[in-house]
């Protein structure tokens, strides 16, 4: 029975992470609420605007350091340079050096979610099995 519910915990813990490291590596973009005027506000960052989510490992449709792109943002092409600023700090990339970031992002979060799937319930098991063998038998 412990070994069960071991491997339950096990699968389910598993799979938590592996959703959140899914969410932050494909960077999937929060569902935004727009009450009236020019502000929208995001709602909570499990809330997935699933209609923009670009499900291609190399995107081509991309806005400026965006790889899920809403439907106000700026699309860039191929040539294209995008320039993001911050205080003295300037960065710079192009469509091609974006795409290139955004696969190997999703290729990495890809590997990571398949370790965490295979690795953390092989390892509740084998604890549960260690566990199990320590255990003194009792007599009766």
């Amino acid at each position: 029975m412990v070994k069960v519910i071991t491997w339950c915990v096990a699968i389910l813990v598993s799979l938590m992470v592996a959703s959140v490291v899914f969410v932050e590596g494909w960077e999937l973009p929060p569902r935004y609420e727009c009450g009236g005027g020019d502000a929208c506000v995001a709602g909570n960052r499990y809330d997935i605007d699933w209609e923009i989510v670009n499900w291609e490992l190399k995107p081509t449709r991309i806005a400026c350091f965006e790889p899920n792109p809403g439907r106000n943002s700026v699309i860039v092409g191929p040539g294209d340079v995008c320039v993001s600023a911050s205080g003295e700090r300037e960065v710079r990339a192009t469509y091609e050096e974006m795409r290139a970031s955004i696969q190997r992002r999703r290729v990495a979060s890809l590997a990571i979610v398949a370790a965490v799937l295979a690795v953390t319930p092989a390892i509740a098991v084998f604890i549960a099995a260690r566990r199990a063998r320590r255990r003194p038998v009792r007599d009766h």
